[in-house]
């Protein structure tokens, strides 16, 4: 009789390492995914009053969804926190000086399903000051932003 309990344990513990096994050679789950951003502004983008260029602020958001930023004001966007409440996960901000470039890199949260870039135009007439792309939270991508006269755009690398 005390051979089968000692049985049962083996059994059981085979079984586990099995599962375990089965676990790890299917991927198991994975870890953040990460979004590469190559950001470039162009001359004339963010035209001061005497027309002299000004540098542009980025702000590069991780988003649970895009309902609430797609809706919202593009001045409102400038405070991404009350403009879309839980739909945003983290904002990161990139100052731009006309020509320059910056790059950045996004480890992303669980909960993000989109990234998204506002810019803080001084003038937002005729200008897309917002984009946004879907991405997978466990996966990676590369983007490029672009910030000229016309806008914001983001577009895979």
């Amino acid at each position: 009789m005390t051979l089968m309990p000692h049985l049962l344990s083996r059994r059981a513990a085979l079984g586990g390492l099995c599962a375990l096994a089965l676990t790890s050679a299917c991927g198991g789950p994975k870890g953040p995914g990460s979004v590469d951003l190559a950001i470039s502004g162009q001359a004339g983008a963010n035209p001061g009053p005497d027309g002299t260029d000004r540098p542009l602020t980025l702000q590069i958001l991780q988003l649970r969804s895009t309902a609430a930023f797609d809706a919202a004001d593009p001045r409102a966007l400038q405070e991404p926190a009350a403009a879309l409440g839980a739909d945003l996960v983290k904002a990161e901000t990139v100052a731009l000086a006309s020509g320059g470039t910056a790059s950045k890199t996004l480890v992303l949260d669980p909960a993000t399903t989109a990234v998204a870039v506002v810019g803080g135009y001084r003038e937002l007439s005729g200008k897309t000051v917002r984009a946004s792309v879907p991405v997978s939270p466990t996966g990676k991508a590369g983007f490029t932003v672009t910030a000229g006269p016309g806008g914001v755009t983001m577009a895979p690398a």
